[in-house]
């Protein structure tokens, strides 16, 4: 049933990405990206890939950085989950990659989300899964009310 709910809620925010403007996905990967930032940090509070991934994903809403800066730091925070054994911290660090690769692709968006899922299913707590899930559509949501 847990799946289904999964499955059904994934679909949901895959048809409000279709109906919201390409900043807005961005914005919203971003954040998704950072609400689950804290499981790559806490493993490697040195390392600021993951991070200035996500800050380019928000330059690049803000018209602060090009397209090929964006996708230079999508990049960076690759490697960065690529260096990574702790699941979590590798799925957030992922998750970051796609924020900043959002801007040369909306469909990048979902993507970021279903990492950021990864990262918090790798703690095999349900409870945190379900939550994050519905963080990410209210969030949603709430962008796509806030921008009609």
């Amino acid at each position: 049933m847990m799946k289904k709910n999964n499955q059904h809620t994934q679909k949901q925010m895959e048809a409000l990405i279709q109906s919201i403007d390409h900043k807005t996905c961005i914005t919203w990967a971003a954040l998704c990206a950072n609400h689950v930032l804290f499981y790559y940090t806490s493993s490697f509070p040195n390392d600021q890939r993951p991070n200035e991934a996500i800050l380019a994903a928000h330059q690049f809403v803000a018209d602060g950085i090009s397209l090929s800066e964006a996708k230079s730091k999508s990049l960076l925070a690759h490697e960065a989950a690529r260096s990574s054994s702790n699941p979590s911290a590798t799925f957030a660090a992922r998750s970051a990659a796609h924020a900043a690769a959002t801007p040369s692709n909306k469909s990048f968006a979902i993507h970021t989300a279903k990492y950021a899922i990864k990262a918090v299913a790798a703690t095999k707590d349900t409870t945190l899964m379900l939550e994050e899930l519905k963080w990410q559509l209210e969030t949603l949501t709430n962008l796509k009310n806030n921008t009609q």
